[in-house]
């Protein structure tokens, strides 16, 4: 069993004392007195071992999370493994928070971006330092900001609402060739934990039936046994255990593990930031319900297109209705420029 940190600092007292009781008060008068500025110095240094260990071994994901969306219209259809999870970011003084909700997705970033072990290094999400190697990291790659935008709004979703933890940060997962387009989560459930490998996507067409069929062809290619077993390998190659809690799918993040067990807890969450056609028409004051007839019948069509390989894999839709995505885009880039 490992000592307390209580029970470390006591043993680390007690040595004090005893080494200076068994000293000579004839021969090292001296260091039988233990000083005000040795136990000082003392007490400073254990504090700085103790803060490195604690850091080491920080839960980075375990933090209270910021909110922004409302809830707006829902779906449960257990029998055939799909739901529908929609969200509003609402009008404020008569105008959407287009500029609001990018300044929030920005604060995303990091965690998003960055690995467990340089989060462990701040305190909190909103961190200076950690938006300033954000910003580095982002000048390192070649990134398409309209996709990071539609990634942060589903990984701020899982997050706050699903109380997920990513499975690989972006990092990593940008480089060509590898998973550009993957937001992995593991969502924590008292019946067995899950695996959430999803796509997102932002889009300003109004031909929705292009906007679906694309989105199906991306899902039926998160299935893919050779899509699964090499999104297995990069989680195994930068995983940090040490900063995450413990789950369920250990056994499942093994290299030899068979990619059926990994199918058996696969879900699949696919959010659409679209331009919304009712929010376009501005503020009125029955704009909610007009969005949920909207969502409700983008949900329907989209999970028409969806193919007979999701058959058995639970599909999550999450539609976020937007007022002008270009100008979203816009601000959230210009929020990220420090």
């Amino acid at each position: 069993m490992f000592a307390s940190a209580a029970e470390r600092i006591y043993e680390g007292l007690v040595t004090i004392a005893r080494n200076a009781g068994d000293e000579s008060m004839v021969d090292h008068p001296t260091k039988k007195v233990i000083s005000k500025q040795a136990m000082t110095d003392w007490w400073s240094a254990t504090l700085r071992e103790a803060r490195k260990l604690n850091r080491a071994f920080l839960k980075v994901y375990q933090v209270p999370t910021p909110n922004f969306f409302t809830p707006l219209h829902g779906v449960e259809e257990p029998a055939i493994r799909r739901s529908l999870a929609s969200y509003d970011a609402e009008f404020d003084g008569g105008e959407w928070r287009n500029a609001e909700l990018a300044r929030y997705l920005a604060l995303w970033i990091p965690e998003l971006i960055l690995p467990p072990r340089v989060l462990a290094q701040c305190s909190h999400l909103q961190a200076h330092d950690l938006v300033a190697r954000t910003s580095q990291a982002l000048k390192d790659k070649n990134i398409d900001y309209e996709d990071l935008l539609s990634q942060a709004m589903l990984h701020a979703i899982l997050r706050h609402h699903y109380s997920s933890e990513p499975t690989l940060c972006k990092l990593h997962s940008v480089s060509p060739g590898q998973s550009d387009y993957m937001n992995g989560h593991v969502v924590f459930d008292r019946d067995g934990d899950q695996l959430w490998l999803g796509h997102a996507r932002i889009t300003v067409s109004d031909n929705w039936d292009a906007v679906t069929t694309l989105l199906a062809s991306k899902l039926d290619a998160l299935v893919q046994r050779d899509f699964l077993r090499k999104e297995r390998d990069l989680i195994l190659q930068f995983r940090e255990p040490q900063h995450l809690r413990e789950t369920t799918l250990t056994k499942v993040f093994q290299e030899f593990a068979k990619l059926d067990d990994l199918i058996r807890i696969l879900n699949i969450p696919v959010l659409v930031a679209y331009d919304s056609s009712v929010l376009e028409a501005g503020f009125a004051v029955d704009y909610v319900d007009k969005l949920k007839t909207e969502v409700a019948d983008s949900y329907l069509e989209l999970k028409s297109k969806l193919s007979l390989r999701l058959t058995d894999i639970r599909v999550h839709v999450f539609l976020v209705p937007i007022y002008d995505s270009v100008q979203l885009a816009d601000n959230f880039k210009r929020s990220l420029e420090i």
